[in-house]
């Protein structure tokens, strides 16, 4: 386990980065599931652009609204940003474009 992270419904979501993938705990059941990846990192071009292919994903974090779960995917050097309601309904990227970054940090 890499990193751990918590939404406003209180399901933990843990990174997996032997296997690849994030998994998602339910705290009423103890149900866990994969939320994200496919356990493959995927290789580059297609990998980045592939918003199931993670790999290595170590730190995790929620943003304050509990509804965004941002994900370092460590093997492709990109921070992979999931919706949340509903659970990984869409899926956006933030690389390593200067101006993406300049625009994270201003936020």
């Amino acid at each position: 386990i890499g990193g751990l992270a918590v939404d406003r419904h209180r399901r933990v979501y843990a990174s997996d980065a032997e296997h690849h993938v994030v998994k998602r705990i339910d705290p009423d059941t103890g149900e866990t599931t994969t939320f994200w990846g496919a356990g493959d990192p995927g290789s580059l071009p297609a990998a980045p652009t592939d918003p199931w292919l993670i790999g290595s994903p170590s730190g995790l974090a929620v943003d304050r609204a509990g509804s965004r779960l941002f994900i370092a995917d460590t093997h492709h050097a990109r921070v992979r940003c999931v919706d949340l309601l509903p659970p990984g309904a869409s899926e956006s990227e933030a690389g390593e474009e200067e101006e993406e970054a300049e625009m994270g940090a201003s936020e």
